[in-house]
């Protein structure tokens, strides 16, 4: 009989602290990195915000179809291309700083990475290279002229998401594109 009780409590003590434990190792992992995700900042057209040590603004974008000028593209698509102006700000620096597009879209919102060899698609500012990412280190102001391949129209919606590491967390920055020009 005795027997049976300690085997019972030993029992109903696993039955009660494996699941609990299990509960803690899976449930703080997922709380934290909640932490980690932030929401993203609203920019309206024509400020600027700071981030990572380092401040971010829009100084020009225009949309580019297929059939303006030299580009070359599918039926339907078009070049979106922004130029951002990154400058030190307060603020311990990210290390990493990345560029991209978005829009709403039916189930949310769309991300669209930079594009790097838009030549081929008969896009050309000078000598400058095309690029998603900035770079943190720089002690000037500088700018990233950044080109999207997305669909025809999309200029009005569309916003210019940077996103740096602040710590452990990222943050993104979502800046309204100026709505002026459209090729």
């Amino acid at each position: 009989m005795i027997r049976l009780r300690r085997h019972l409590a030993s029992g109903i003590a696993l039955v009660v602290v494996v699941p609990l434990l299990a509960a803690v190792m899976i449930g703080v992992p997922v709380l934290e990195s909640g932490d980690r995700l932030s929401a993203p900042t609203d920019v309206a057209e024509g400020s600027s915000a700071a981030a990572g040590g380092l401040e971010f603004s829009i100084r020009a974008a225009a949309e580019f179809p297929s059939g303006s000028g030299s580009i070359t593209l599918p039926a339907g698509a078009a070049l979106i291309a922004a130029i951002v102006d990154v400058a030190p700000a307060e603020g311990e620096r990210t290390l990493s700083c990345r560029v991209e597009l978005s829009a709403p879209g039916p189930d949310g919102r769309i991300t669209w990475p930079g594009e790097t060899a838009v030549e081929g698609y008969g896009y050309r500012r000078g000598d400058e290279e095309f690029t998603a990412y900035c770079d943190p280190t720089a002690e000037d102001p500088t700018s990233v002229e950044a080109v999207f391949l997305v669909p025809e129209g999309l200029l009005g919606t569309a916003t210019v998401d940077v996103t740096v590491q602040e710590g452990e967390r990222s943050r993104t920055l979502r800046l309204e594109l100026p709505q002026g020009r459209s090729s």
